[in-house]
């Protein structure tokens, strides 16, 4: 329900009498009768402490949303009354709704996913009395705050002879979890306890665990990781590709490739190898990435696409004599792994509406995952890019064929070589008669003449220069008719034109220290938009064919 982004339309404070209303509602949607019942509604949802907001979503969605204090703590799906608690309303009162406990803490990584739970990430034993529909919480064993909330499509009895048979099945249909746009959005980032981390959630006694105890514990060999593992592979992904988050651990995050990158190894140097970094993927890249935040991505590089961030930043920063495998990370995409760091709060980014690439928005120098980090020395061999052997000569970068970072960029431009009517102008300010001149070097020529010759000293007005003989005949001879005369003065602002077209206008072409020359100004690249085949797009270049 909440895996894309969403605004809210509108808003306005509930009054105490809608909010009676609103708590019989409640009561009746979830058959709440007896005195516990009452009790835990109250802690959802008291009868007068706190202030009650009513938030709308844009037509066509009749999506409401209660917020209580600002956390959203109850869900109006139609509009019309149908009421489901939020995991953030369930974590005051876990008990409201029967809970459903996964085999292993390892499927929660799924569920925070977006999937569905299936029957074989359920030990069916310890299900509670269930009714097709009725409303039920999803919890990890060891810890009672539920991660999600979803609706049984199965009730008890279905749920045990379908396990005891082919032991497949979808058993709950996910609603809202926590890590959802529900919770990054209005749930302000809380969680109820230690145990839920970035990604996963375990027992609340583990959380204090260091990192590697934490992934030891989630890939066990025990009888209870057996069990997690037939419901790992019983899960239904059912995972829509827009939105999704896949999974990361809490003490490293997953990177990957985008566009042309995806499934792309990095080389490095095998030859130089360092036991100071991590053989773990994740880790390896997420330390790439923080090098690169730290010293290689700049404010005036934003906004910047992942595919760029992968080859242009990412990868010169990968620590030195390591070798990097995206289709080794865990999420296996450049938007996932960049949606997940946006999620941990250390970058911003957005959408392309057009092409669904992840944008690079900005850089959050403020968590602790950004401050703790230090930089390590880089060596020469982290310079190749993906699909590039480290061990590639530094010739081969200047090849235009070859699309890498380190390319020496191609540098087009105009330059004007004098002509035999303005040598005499230029070498009597000392400059080279024979040389290339840009539009800005050539206008700085005329005007050392103008100052050289005084010519502004006899001029009318400050805004003038007296043309001399030689001035003269370098910007008019030949072009005047016969019959007509030689001007005698210039306007300041129209010397530089002038000067100019009597130059011989040519095109330089350079890659470092290669360039060429060619007769002429640069040819005209055109590059439009059109429309084709009903409502699809192309981008037309014409006129780059000279170039190549």
């Amino acid at each position: 329900m909440f895996k894309k982004p969403f605004c809210i339309n509108q808003t306005h404070k509930v009054s105490g009498a809608d909010r009676k209303k609103i708590r019989r509602s409640v009561e009746k949607a979830l058959q709440l009768s007896s005195d516990d019942s009452s009790n835990h509604l109250e802690l959802l949802l008291p009868a007068k402490a706190g202030d009650l907001e009513l938030a709308k979503l844009p037509a066509p969605s009749r999506l409401v949303i209660y917020l209580l204090d600002s956390v959203p703590i109850l869900l109006d799906v139609s509009g019309k009354l149908d009421f489901v608690p939020t995991v953030m309303g369930l974590w005051c009162c876990p008990q409201l709704l029967p809970q459903v406990t996964v085999k292993h803490p390892a499927v929660s990584q799924f569920i925070l996913s977006g999937a569905d739970l299936m029957l074989p990430g359920v030990d069916v034993r310890s299900l509670p009395q269930l009714e097709k529909g009725q409303l039920v919480g999803i919890c990890v064993p060891g810890n009672p705050a539920p991660i999600a909330v979803g609706a049984a499509l199965m009730n008890s009895t279905a749920a045990a002879a379908q396990a005891s048979g082919q032991g497949k099945g979808k058993l709950v249909e996910l609603l809202q979890y926590y890590g959802d746009t529900l919770w990054q959005t209005l749930g302000k980032g809380a969680v109820p306890n230690a145990g839920f981390l970035q990604g996963y959630v375990l027992p609340a006694e583990l959380a204090t665990a260091s990192p590697q105890q934490q992934q030891a514990y989630l890939e066990a060999d025990g009888t209870a990781a057996a069990d997690a593992t037939d419901g790992m592979l019983g899960l239904s992904l059912n995972r829509r590709s827009e939105g999704h988050v896949a999974t990361e651990s809490n003490n490293s995050q997953a990177a990957s490739t985008a566009g042309q990158c995806d499934g792309a190894a990095v080389a490095a140097d095998t030859s130089t190898t360092s036991s100071s970094f991590p053989d773990d993927m994740d880790q390896l890249l997420e330390l790439a990435l923080l090098q690169a935040l730290h010293k290689s991505v700049k404010e005036d590089d934003l906004p910047l696409s992942g595919s760029d961030l992968w080859s242009q930043h990412i990868i010169h920063c990968r620590p030195p004599g390591t070798l990097l495998d995206v289709k080794k990370s865990t999420h296996k995409k450049m938007k996932n792994f960049l949606q997940a760091y946006t999620k941990a709060g250390l970058i911003k980014t957005r959408e392309d509406k057009h092409s669904g690439d992840v944008i690079l928005t900005g850089v959050n120098r403020d968590p602790q995952l950004y401050s703790e980090f230090k930089p390590y020395k880089m060596s020469s061999s982290s310079a190749p890019l993906a699909g590039t052997s480290s061990s590639t000569p530094a010739s081969a970068a200047e090849g235009s064929g070859d699309r890498r970072g380190t390319m020496t960029p191609l540098v087009v431009e105009e330059v004007f070589k004098p002509s035999r009517e303005v040598r005499p102008i230029f070498e009597a300010v000392g400059a080279d008669p024979e040389g290339h001149y840009t539009a800005a070097a050539a206008g700085e020529v005329a005007f050392e003449y103008a100052k050289l010759a005084r010519l502004d000293a006899t001029a009318p007005d400050h805004k003038t220069l007296m043309l001399d003989a030689v001035l003269c005949d370098a910007l008019y001879k030949g072009l005047l008719k016969k019959g007509e005369l030689y001007p005698t003065h210039i306007a300041k602002s129209d010397l530089r034109e002038a000067f100019l077209r009597r130059l011989q206008p040519q095109t330089r072409i350079s890659r470092g220290a290669k360039a060429l020359l060619r007769k002429g100004a640069p040819p005209t690249v055109n590059i439009s938009g059109e429309r084709r085949q009903g409502n699809k797009y192309v981008t037309r270049v014409v006129g780059v064919e000279a170039f190549l």
